[in-house]
């Protein structure tokens, strides 16, 4: 993968959050939220690791919600649908 080369040269906070989409979008969720940690780790307030990551719980069935930008849509959409599944 092009992100593993990205990756190689320094932890870039965008391959890393793209990297774990892309094991997301394989089915392999638990990878994923490594990246995502990652990711947050370099930049805890990235809306976009945050969101992805809440997807990735969502599609596990773990309806847990990590914390989101309150002006993030996607972010919003995701603890919609969790809060939904919880009947809530």
């Amino acid at each position: 993968m092009y992100f593993d080369k990205v990756l190689k040269i320094a932890n870039n906070v965008p391959a890393l959050n793209d990297k774990g989409i892309s094991l997301a979008d394989l089915g392999k969720y638990g990878e994923a939220i490594v990246y995502f940690d990652k990711s947050l780790k370099i930049n805890g307030s990235n809306i976009h690791a945050m969101s992805n990551k809440t997807r990735v719980f969502y599609a596990l069935g773990r309806y847990e919600v990590s914390k989101i930008e309150p002006n993030d849509v996607f972010a919003l959409n995701h603890k919609g649908m969790a809060l939904f599944s919880l009947e809530k």
